[in-house]
């Protein structure tokens, strides 16, 4: 098994007095190869899988200065779970994998408050994934 991974991200801060809004796009590749060499139920013949996945991700964070260091920030993201060798190699005899089986992808929803004083830091956030 071997498995190769090559992200990008690109993201920018636009700053409107206490307004700052963060779009960023990231770009995960992975690459997943199988070549098994030995099978101990000699039913199946030997497997030779290779997969690979290209998932853009976009974001969008704000935050606004309530405060001299006293922020409120909100973030909306996507993510994925990439398809694992369990989800695209059958494991057991009879077992079939669908031939267009996708990564899984959700959205994370963020609000929070965040500060920053001489001897103390705190974040305080509430966040829901989709």
């Amino acid at each position: 098994r071997n498995t190769g991974v090559i992200s990008a991200v690109v993201e920018n801060v636009f700053g409107f007095g206490k307004l700052k809004v963060t779009p960023g796009l990231r770009v995960e590749n992975i690459f997943q190869d199988l070549d098994e060499e030995f099978d101990a139920s000699a039913s199946d013949p030997l497997r030779s899988e290779s997969r690979f996945d290209s998932v853009p991700l976009f974001g969008l964070g704000t935050t606004y200065e309530l405060a001299e260091k006293l922020d409120f920030y909100t973030n909306i993201s996507q993510g994925y779970k990439p398809a694992t060798y369990q989800d695209i190699i059958p494991l057991n005899t009879g077992d079939t994998i669908s031939s267009d089986l996708d990564p899984a992808k959700s959205i994370s929803y963020e609000a929070g408050i965040r500060s920053t004083r001489k001897w103390i830091t705190f974040d305080s956030s509430f966040f829901i994934t989709n």
